[in-house]
Formats: structure tokens, C-alpha cells, sequence
């Protein structure tokens, strides 16, 4: 059903000139997060605000999002099973990870996950067709994105806002993992890929030499 609403608002936004041909997969995976975000947005926010608080939970949102749109990330092949993901993933950070975090091991998960962005963002999703000069952009603003929310968490701590600075450091982490899923995830495909060619060529290859 989600595909075929997708479907339709690519065709209608085609067909009235609105985008080329040649953006339909760009355009599709627009829609695509654009409804998976709706679709999570409401359901998430509420078990946020179960497993913690108000504040922690909105510092949570706004951490990963603000970093989510600007290094990208591991997306699920549909829309159901992007929120089934995101919900999965946010019990474990939310419910597991953030009552455990202190002011000491934020300041250690915020320097793996600045590395992590530094080194890895953004994630360029074969539907977006980032071009060489819109990656530099990209990559430039995640980086101030991340200077800017390290300054706020080391205010939050320093101000005794400890709930905004756990929020904060769990969307953080929570983005820089699903953006280390993504690469691992093409590692896994580009790995499967030439296992199936080589196996191609090995087959070709003994049906050419095979006299019968």
C-alpha cells in the first residue's frame, strides 16, 4: 500500500512537470522517509517519553534528527520496515543506553560519535544521487552540525541540564550507529555481489573447458 502511494505521488509530481524522469528514484526516496518519519514520529515520541521523560525525549528528537538529515543513514527496504527498525532501535538506545549515561561516558560517546560523523558522513544512498560538490556540502554542515551539539551538551552538563544533555548524546548515537549500519550494510551487499560474479565466471568457465 505504501509503495503504491509513493507510486502515485512520483507520477502525479512526473506527469505536471514538477520533477525530470531522470529524479524519480531521487523523488521516491523523498517520499519514502518523508511518510516513514510521520509514521514514526508520533509512535516514537511516545515510548521515548515512557522509557525516559519529556526533556530527555525531545532532546532525543531533535539530536537524531538534526544529525539523521544531514549524515544520513541505514534505510529499511519499506516504509514498515523502516518504523518496525527505528522503533526496535530506539527501545534499546532510549530504554538501555540512556539510563546508564553519566556525565563521564557522555563526554565519551560524544567524541566516538563526532569521529564516527567526522570520518564516515554522510552516507550517500544510491536513490539520491549526491553529486561530488553536494557530498563536500553535506559533509561540511553534519560537521558544524556536530561542533554545535557538542557545544550544547557541554553547556547542558556544565548548566546541571543533565536530561538534555542524555537526550542529546542518545540521538547522537543513536544516528552515528545507524550511519555505521549503512556502510556495513554495502559492505554486505558489494560482498554478495562479487560472490555471485565470481561464482558466474567460475561456472562459464568450467562449461567452456568442459569437452562434453
Amino acid at each position: 500500500m505504501m509503495g503504491t502511494i509513493c507510486d502515485r505521488i512520483t507520477e502525479y509530481c512526473v506527469c505536471n512537470g514538477l520533477v525530470d524522469k531522470n529524479n524519480i528514484p531521487w523523488l521516491r526516496y523523498c517520499i519514502e522517509k518523508r511518510i516513514a518519519t510521520l509514521l514514526c514520529g508520533l509512535p516514537c515520541f511516545i515510548i521515548a517519553v515512557a522509557l525516559s521523560d519529556i526533556i530527555t525525549a525531545v532532546s532525543f528528537f531533535v539530536g537524531f534528527f538534526q544529525l539523521r538529515k544531514k549524515t544520513g543513514g541505514f534505510h529499511a527496504q519499506t516504509i514498515l520496515g523502516c518504523v518496525f527498525a527505528s522503533i526496535s532501535i530506539e527501545i534499546v538506545f532510549v530504554g538501555m543506553i540512556s539510563p546508564i549515561l553519566n556525565s563521564y561516558n557522555i563526554c565519551i560517546f560524544i567524541v566516538v560519535d563526532a569521529i564516527i560523523f567526522f570520518l564516515l558522513a554522510p552516507h550517500n544512498h544510491p536513490n539520491m544521487h549526491l553529486s561530488a560538490a553536494e557530498a563536500i556540502a553535506l559533509k561540511k554542515s553534519a560537521r558544524v552540525t556536530v561542533v554545535v551539539l557538542i557545544f550544547v551538551i557541554t553547556l547542558s552538563i556544565l548548566g546541571d541540564l543533565f536530561s538534555v544533555a542524555n537526550g542529546l548524546t542518545t540521538g547522537a548515537t543513536m544516528a552515528a550507529t545507524m550511519l555505521c549500519t549503512a556502510y556495513i550494510n554495502d559492505w554486505r551487499i558489494n560482498h554478495e555481489t562479487h560472490q555471485k560474479q565470481g561464482q558466474c565466471s567460475f561456472e562459464k568457465s568450467y562449461r567452456e573447458d568442459d569437452p562434453s
